[in-house]
């Protein structure tokens, strides 16, 4: 089956194994590889925003954007390597497959950091499985998913409050 936006769990709980919470990143032209329709979180080209303020984006808005910004910066930071945004997606791909297979999943293969549908990005039932018992123990993004709603502040100044599009979550 095609992931979907499950995918930014493994998006987010990967970048998480390399880069520490608290490192700015800023958004760049890897934007240009957001499909049209996204959803998005609202991040512009310069914003600058923390790992962490970036996976509440990805995660509580369901931001393509964000997904892109943590997959370009996670891996050039790693790599310590200069390459274009399309490069840097595909390794921060391979990274994503590697955590998949380190974490148990053994029929998935993933292709983008936001899950949009491709032929080459799929996964099963059983593996999802696996990789929601994996994030639930992680309190990072067990405490990102479980929040309502987020004003954030970045770091270059901006600010937004995201509502979480999780239903089980609106009080209201």
């Amino acid at each position: 089956v095609y992931p979907a936006s499950l995918t930014k769990l493994l998006t987010a709980y990967t970048s998480l194994q390399y880069i520490n919470i608290d490192t700015v990143f800023t958004v760049g032209t890897e934007q240009q590889l957001v499909q049209p329709n996204s959803s998005l979180c609202l991040i512009k080209e310069g914003h600058q925003l923390t790992l962490y303020d970036l996976i509440c984006g990805m995660l509580m808005k369901s931001g393509n954007d964000a997904a892109y910004t943590i997959a370009v910066n996670t891996a050039r930071l790693i790599s310590n390597q200069e390459m274009t945004d399309a490069e840097a997606v595909y390794f921060f791909c391979e990274l994503m497959n590697q955590t998949a297979k380190q974490i148990g999943m053994k029929d998935s293969n993933f292709c983008n950091p936001d899950g949009w549908d491709n032929p080459n990005h799929y996964t099963t039932v059983n593996d999802l499985l696996k990789l929601t018992l994996c994030i639930y123990s992680n309190d990072d993004i067990r405490s990102i998913v479980s929040q309502p709603e987020k004003h954030v502040i970045f770091e270059s100044g901006q600010n937004i409050t995201w509502k979480n599009t999780n239903l089980l979550l609106d009080h209201s």
